[in-house]
């Protein structure tokens, strides 16, 4: 005889067989469907969520991660980014690589690359572009064809139209992990004490205006292959593990850091974003234009 209500864990356990293309093995009647009328969405690409349940304390827990992040989702969602003139910005490095910026040649890295430690202290980051996002209810209804409804598509959980899910003791987590984009990046303040967090930096040069030096890497890199500019901001530094705000995914992981990793160089960075999703390196540009925003300056004593 079939069960005519699941429980809250069968209903988590089914979504997660959905979300990973299979069927579920327990048959389901039409009226347990019904009061669990859910399913894990493809909100990136069909078939990119991967779902699971992990045991917790407070009840279940159900881990959303997309398994197929799609840079070119990002690029069709994101608008152009926007240059802000008139901000100045400070790249320390090593002697060897001035004269290099100072004639327009500069490294682009990428925003994966970053989390190599050979980079060495104060450059690597193993969670560049990573945070988890909780929720922070853990009892909870999902109504489908509501503002709610719709936000709930990013912790992995889709109502259909008509259908509503009352969840209790069930803590949601959506594990967040930016697409590899391009990243330039420099600090926002001249300071000797950063020289000593950087492995290898012996000298820094100013930037007069990052507005208009991002908007010659933007030609540059054009030259080599097309890319959305996506903006320029100082990194705001914030924990990994953020409650969710219950709209969406909030500030993007590519312009936040956990707040332990390197905050006092206020860091501002540009990101740009192949319109492609193939692998991307990192590599050397040159642009003459750069050589008109940039020069060597000393530390203060």
């Amino acid at each position: 005889m079939l069960k005519t209500k699941l429980s809250h864990r069968e209903i988590l356990e089914l979504a997660c067989a959905l979300a990973n293309g299979s069927r579920p093995t327990k048959p389901v009647s039409k009226s347990a469907t019904a009061s669990a009328n859910s399913r894990v969405p493809p909100p990136m690409a069909p078939r990119s969520a991967i779902g699971r349940i992990s045991p917790s304390t407070a009840g279940a827990t159900f881990v959303y991660a997309p398994k197929n992040n799609l840079r070119s989702a990002l690029v069709a969602a994101t608008p152009e980014g926007g240059y802000q003139h008139g901000i100045k910005g400070y790249k320390y490095l090593a002697r060897k690589y001035v004269a290099g910026l100072l004639s327009g040649s500069t490294r682009l890295g990428t925003l994966h690359d970053y989390r190599r430690e050979e980079l060495g202290h104060g450059i690597a980051d193993p969670n560049e572009g990573r945070k988890r996002l909780h929720h922070q209810k853990t009892d909870f209804t999902i109504t489908g064809e509501t503002a709610d409804g719709d936000a709930f598509r990013h912790m992995g959980f889709e109502v259909l139209s008509g259908g509503s899910v009352k969840f209790s003791g069930i803590q949601l987590i959506r594990e967040v992990d930016h697409p590899d984009v391009f990243v330039w990046c420099c600090a926002g303040v001249l300071d000797s004490e950063i020289m000593t967090e950087l492995d290898g930096a012996e000298a820094c040069v100013e930037i007069s205006d990052l507005g208009g030096f991002f908007r010659e890497i933007t030609m540059a890199i054009g030259k080599l292959r097309p890319v959305k500019f996506l903006g320029m901001q100082e990194i705001q530094y914030l924990p990994i593990d953020q409650p969710w705000n219950g709209v969406d995914l909030g500030l993007s992981a590519a312009f936040s850091k956990d707040r332990g990793a390197y905050g006092g160089q206020r860091e501002i960075r540009a990101i740009w974003a192949p319109l492609d999703d193939d692998p991307i390196e990192p590599l050397i540009l040159q642009a003459d234009g750069l050589s008109h925003f940039c020069k060597e300056v000393d530390l203060p004593k």
